[in-house]
C-alpha cells in the first residue's frame, strides 16, 4: 500500500485504474444479461454475448446505472466480516440481473402461434 500512496507512482496506478476500469467494462458489457440468457434458454455464448451488448447499446443509460449499483452494493457488502453481505448481496444481485434479463431480451413469437413454454430445471433426487 506505501507503493502506491507514494506520489513517485501515481502515474502507474492512475494507468493501472483505467486498464481495469476498462476491462471491467468489457466482462459487463458481455455478461449483463448473458449469463441470465443462457440458463434460461438453449443459447450458445456468442449469441448470449452479443446480444447483451447490444442490449447495453439500446439501454446504455439504465445499464450505467447498474453497474455503478453493483459496484457499490458488492463493494460495501464485501467491507462486511465474514462475508456476511456478499451472502446477501450475491443473491439479491443474482435476482435482479434476472429481471433486468426478462425485461430488456425479448424473444420472437411466430405468428398465430402460442408462447414456447416456459423451460424448468428438474431435480431428481
Amino acid at each position: 500500500m506505501e507503493a502506491a500512496l507514494n506520489a513517485d507512482n501515481w502515474e502507474f496506478v492512475i494507468a493501472y485504474a483505467v486498464v481495469a476500469g476498462v476491462f471491467a467494462a468489457l466482462v459487463f458489457c458481455i455478461s449483463v444479461v448473458s449469463v441470465p440468457m443462457i440458463l434460461d434458454r438453449d443459447t450458445d455464448a456468442i449469441t448470449a454475448a452479443i446480444t447483451s451488448l447490444d442490449v447495453v447499446g439500446k439501454n446504455t443509460a439504465a445499464m450505467l446505472l447498474w453497474a455503478l449499483l453493483v459496484v457499490l452494493i458488492a463493494g460495501i457488502s464485501a467491507l462486511l466480516p465474514l462475508a456476511v453481505g456478499l451472502a446477501v448481496a450475491g443473491p439479491l444481485l443474482g435476482h435482479a440481473s434476472w429481471h433486468a434479463y426478462r425485461n430488456s431480451v425479448r424473444w420472437p413469437v411466430k405468428h398465430g402461434a402460442a408462447p414456447a413454454p416456459r423451460q424448468h430445471l428438474q431435480f431428481t433426487g
